[in-house]
């Protein structure tokens, strides 16, 4: 596995999906995080997963072969949050993080509209 990309619930935001695009199924629950997984084969070897395959494979010009699966991982349930008017990305990493790849987290972001203060 090359990184993960890590989406829970309260990063989603409504938006119309492009036909000319691949489109992920995400998870709506506040007990659920959906993960895609990029990974990396060299020329010829086709993925060895139980993930189930999302997209691939992608070649590059080296001939190696990108391939995305996504899982469902069970989490505690928080409680629901707004719609988030934006995300942003947060690195992670293996002995930083508990993770066992490097990836990111997609978060949501709610920012008030007064910032008097």
């Amino acid at each position: 596995m090359v990184f993960a990309i890590a989406v829970p619930r309260n990063s989603l935001i409504p938006v119309k999906p492009n036909p000319a695009e691949i489109v992920i199924e995400m998870v709506d629950s506040w007990d659920r995080l959906t993960v895609l997984y990029v990974w990396m084969t060299e020329p010829q070897i086709n993925l060895q997963t139980h993930r189930g395959i999302v997209n691939g494979p992608l070649y590059l010009k080296s001939g190696r072969q990108v391939w995305v699966t996504a899982r469902e991982e069970f989490v505690d349930p928080y409680p629901p949050e707004p719609v988030p008017t934006g995300q942003l990305v947060e690195p992670r990493w293996p002995g930083e993080h508990d993770v066992t790849a490097p990836g990111f987290m997609v978060r949501g972001v709610n920012i008030a509209g007064d910032l008097r203060t």
